[in-house]
């Protein structure tokens, strides 16, 4: 493109007319600016289908697929014996490395697994946790708490600090009070919550169980009770997978020894952490018996319920019954005055008390026909 001056230059000074045949060099001047335009539209041509391409796809998937190769930090706390909190960014290749473990291992406490069941998973000098929302690495000298920014995990360090200095008072290892405060955070959230649900489910089985409550009060107590049984069922799931993983624990002496990783303290004794966990077991238990006594009240009142539908379902074909009975007799004296009715001579017509032999004996019939379908009814069981 340097050149292309020149040679257009002396491509013109070359022309002195406008009917003069160019020269060799002005027309291979002419050819090589051709070359290079063509050269520079072709590279604009591919930088506009670049950046279009990328448009679309930024419009088509606004949010960017993560490598699966590349490692992903996961924001955490570190708490030590001593009650110091720091905030941490780890990675699970990192931790593996760590902590010597595969890293499945790691899925227990990974925030990105919020259906994992509760675990308590001893590694060498490390337990891995899992109960609730509480996930967490736990050490000799320190824990690694995960979802630092929800509300369980700021109760749980606040507990964490205060049973550090109870736990140092009386000699028990870090771990002890690590344990201690995520059972007793995870028992008081359930309590609260069971608490909470119980003045609703009473008001609305009162309400269910009222006998002057008609269709509209039912159908209205019935609509509020379906949600408040749905959370009662969740929470039964929630303590019922604790209590599981509280036995499981309980009912075996290796993994039980192996939770204490803090085997030099002077108050290394596998019972020690046994009896922490059978007194929240207790705890459990009696939430769970709770939970039971609630859903099995709600099932009997529905039960009570179904029953009351069922007598006015029947109190209401026994009325359509009657109703059906009396519109058979009806027509049947229908029937009898259309007979009459005709445009035919019977010598009745004349009689002037044949009109009221024939009505008495109308409905006189229909009354005694009624009187023995409902005797019919009754012997049949029908009603």
């Amino acid at each position: 493109r340097g050149e292309a001056p020149g040679a257009w230059a002396r491509a013109r000074g070359a022309s002195p007319g406008l009917g003069a045949r160019p020269s060799a060099s002005a027309t291979a001047a002419a050819a090589g600016i051709m070359r290079s335009s063509l050269r520079c539209a072709t590279v604009l041509a591919l930088l506009v289908y670049a950046v279009q391409s990328t448009t679309t796809d930024s419009m088509r998937y606004p949010f960017a697929v993560p490598n699966p190769r590349s490692p992903r930090a996961m924001p955490a706390i570190r708490v030590d014996a001593s009650g110091v909190v720091m905030t941490a960014q780890v990675t699970k290749r990192d931790l593996a490395n760590e902590l010597g473990c595969p890293i499945r291992d790691l899925r227990v406490v990974d925030p990105q697994f919020p259906q994992s069941f509760p675990k308590f998973m001893a590694r060498t000098n490390s337990i891995l946790m899992c109960i609730d929302s509480l996930k967490a690495v736990v050490r000799t000298n320190e824990t690694l708490m995960f979802s630092p920014y929800q509300q369980d995990v700021q109760d749980f360090v606040a507990a964490l600090k205060e049973q550090i200095g109870v736990m140092e008072t009386e000699g028990f290892p870090f771990e002890y009070a690590v344990l201690d405060a995520a059972l007793s955070i995870v028992c008081s959230k359930l309590e609260r919550k069971i608490r909470a649900l119980n003045p609703a489910v009473t008001s609305t089985l009162t309400g269910l169980r009222s006998q002057s409550a008609g269709l509209d009060v039912l159908q209205t107590r019935v609509d509020e009770l379906l949600p408040l049984k749905n959370k009662l069922d969740e929470l039964q799931k929630q303590v019922k997978e604790i209590q599981g993983a509280i036995d499981t624990v309980l009912g075996n002496d290796d993994d039980l020894a192996e939770l204490c990783i803090s085997k030099a303290t002077r108050k290394y004794d596998p019972r020690n952490l046994e009896m922490l966990f059978e007194n929240y077991l207790v705890q459990i238990e009696w939430m769970s018996s709770q939970l039971a006594d609630v859903l099995d009240e709600i099932t009997n009142t529905e039960e009570n319920v179904e029953l009351q539908l069922d007598l006015l379902r029947n109190r209401i074909l026994r009325f359509e019954l009657f109703l059906s009975i009396g519109a058979f007799l009806v027509s049947t004296g229908a029937l009898i005055t259309g007979l009459f009715g005709m445009n035919l001579l019977s010598n009745f017509e004349a009689d002037p008390t044949a009109f009221w032999i024939v009505s008495v004996f109308i409905f006189g019939g229909m009354a005694a026909g009624f009187r023995f379908a409902v005797l019919f009814a009754q012997r049949e069981k029908l009603f």
